[in-house]
């Protein structure tokens, strides 16, 4: 799972090449027309890859149900808000307590998520900070590797 973002908040926070990789290869299976919305307000991505256009490919487009549509509109009130929120602290707390008694996924690595209003995603700072260090170790040897074949 990358992330889970919802239609009223559909920035992504960190933009870096590792974000804007995972934005320019979205490829949505349905469309209710929100991914035209999502690539504007993270067209940032295009700084990392001038090269890749954002768009949204043609895809089903996702009905109306009556269950969708009654459940909308029965949750759309402070009931709703609440029992939201409630989700939500509880969905964080069950990730915290993964993360403090040092859980580990099978790959290993360690179970952290950042949970918020709007968002929900594997904490930065474990496994995409990680990624990162490596990308920037690659590049400082790529540049040392040019810096020795000009000097010779």
């Amino acid at each position: 799972m990358n992330y889970f973002i919802n239609e009223k908040d559909q920035a992504i926070m960190e933009k870096n090449i590792y974000t804007a990789m995972e934005v320019v290869t979205v490829l949505p299976l349905r469309d209710n027309g929100i991914f035209d919305q999502f690539f504007k307000v993270n067209s940032w991505a295009t700084v990392f890859f001038p090269n890749k256009y954002l768009y949204t490919p043609p895809v089903k487009k996702t009905g109306r149900s009556w269950i969708k549509s009654l459940m909308e509109k029965s949750l759309n009130n402070r009931f709703g808000d609440s029992l939201d929120n409630f989700l939500m602290n509880q969905t964080a707390k069950s990730w915290n307590a993964k993360t403090q008694s040092n859980k580990t996924d099978n790959k290993g690595m360690l179970m952290s998520m950042y949970v918020d209003k709007h968002v929900s995603k594997p904490n930065p700072e474990v496994f995409q900070k990680k990624i990162l260090q490596c990308y920037e170790d690659s590049l400082s040897e790529i540049f040392k590797r040019c810096e020795l074949s000009v000097a010779k």
